[in-house]
């Protein structure tokens, strides 16, 4: 068996979970003894080629625009990039009916290039598995029931350029279909693509490792807030510098650290550095975390992680940091009616899920205060919730889903 993992967006350390999702996956495969090649994008940074053994490949950045028409660009940019897509496909030679191709983190330019590849190149019989992971924001909203979390009575389409995942699934002829495997890590992303794609699409369990005796965290005389990860205004980074003061202003002990590697909000990254300059309790940190263990050890420094993040862009999905958070048991933050805040709910609620309809600065200031307060029995909830997580998920039995998939 041959297992080759995909990933155009594989370009640099920055790339945040794009990098972490292929380290745990083909480091698993690699240790079953598996044949693993693991192609990304074609400028991908020399060193990150070579802790990860990636060969560079892909031409298009499916993260890049290409068109500035103003009316259908997004449109332009689809038939773009799957043809790009479809022509670097065609150069991977020798897989066969035995063999797994894994495509991470598809859009729908990927998802299209896949189907046209595998219907263009095989047969049904000679076509490898090939297994789409969906990972990014869906673009769609859902209604639900009275009750907040419940049952989805409607959806709403929210980025026009999502209907294309629903064009691409059009394509895949029938005899194809058992060969093609769709699968995400959460069960909102599953509801949310399953409508988009009209087929389903499976749960499967999540990649991140699980730590090993993760420790029971403990109130410090200094507690340290973060704010971690690639910021943008969908995760709600506009209200940090409100949020910032207002925590050291009524915590005397409190730290803070922010840290974005993004660098797409200047202006707010200004502020805040503006802030840090007369309070020594304010830590801002604007690089990329460049290894593994680098970013392992910024979550550890954190005893309370903090997500402000858009109720709408973030009603199907869940933050990979929130992830983080529940296997090292840090408590958090999250915004209410969430894949979040769901995912919360169904590992013991480790921390306090704030209402977004209210003013955001004051809910999440007061979620903060509640966690700091009751910090023992939040670090108690999160220290059971890594103990339920580890039991789930991690990179071992996330291969072996795929694995059990193939020997159907």
């Amino acid at each position: 068996m041959n297992f080759v993992y995909c990933d155009a967006s594989l370009i640099n350390a920055r790339a945040g979970h794009y990098v972490s999702i292929c380290r745990a996956v083909a480091n698993e495969v690699k240790s079953r003894g598996i044949n693993t090649l693991i192609l990304a994008h074609q400028q991908i940074e020399s060193e990150l080629a070579k802790e990860l053994g990636a060969t560079p490949f892909f031409a298009c950045n499916p993260n890049q625009r290409f068109s500035e028409d103003p009316l259908c660009g997004w449109l332009l940019d689809f038939h773009h990039n799957s043809q790009s897509m479809t022509q670097d496909l065609a150069r991977i030679n020798g897989l066969g009916s035995t063999d797994i191709l894994w495509y991470d983190t598809s859009l729908q330019a990927q998802f299209m290039a896949l189907i046209t590849w595998a219907q263009t190149t095989f047969t049904p019989s000679t076509c490898p598995h090939i297994f789409v992971a969906f990972n990014e924001y869906p673009g769609v909203v859902p209604t639900r029931n009275s009750d907040g979390d419940g049952e989805v009575i409607s959806w709403e389409v929210r980025h026009l350029p999502s209907i294309l995942y629903r064009f691409a699934s059009t394509q895949l002829q029938d005899a194809f279909r058992e060969k093609f495997h769709l699968i995400t890590g959460d069960f909102s992303h599953a509801l949310a693509y399953k409508y988009l794609i009209g087929r389903p699409v499976l749960e499967a369990p999540h990649f991140f490792k699980t730590k090993k005796n993760c420790d029971l965290r403990k109130i410090q005389p200094s507690m340290t807030i973060g704010f971690l990860g690639v910021q943008r205004p969908h995760h709600g980074f506009q209200y940090v510098p409100e949020i910032v003061k207002n925590i050291l202003a009524f915590n005397n002990s409190a730290k803070v650290i922010v840290h974005d590697s993004g660098g797409r909000m200047p202006q707010v990254v200004n502020e805040i550095r503006f802030l840090s300059h007369n309070e020594p309790r304010l830590e801002l940190i604007t690089s990329g975390m460049e290894g593994e263990s680098e970013w392992n050890a910024l979550l550890e420094r954190c005893d309370l992680l903090v997500f402000p993040y858009d109720q709408a862009s973030y009603s199907t999905s869940i933050s990979g940091i929130s992830v983080e958070a529940v296997i090292r048991g840090i408590p958090q933050v999250a915004t209410a009616n969430t894949g979040t805040s769901q995912m919360l709910s169904k590992y013991g609620m480790p921390g306090v899920v704030y209402d977004d309809t209210k003013p955001i600065v004051d809910s999440v200031v007061l979620a903060i205060e509640d966690v700091l307060i009751n910090y023992e029995e939040y670090a108690l909830r999160a220290y059971r919730a890594s103990e339920l997580w580890a039991s789930k998920n991690g990179p071992d039995k996330l291969v072996d889903f795929v694995l059990s998939l193939v020997s159907k």
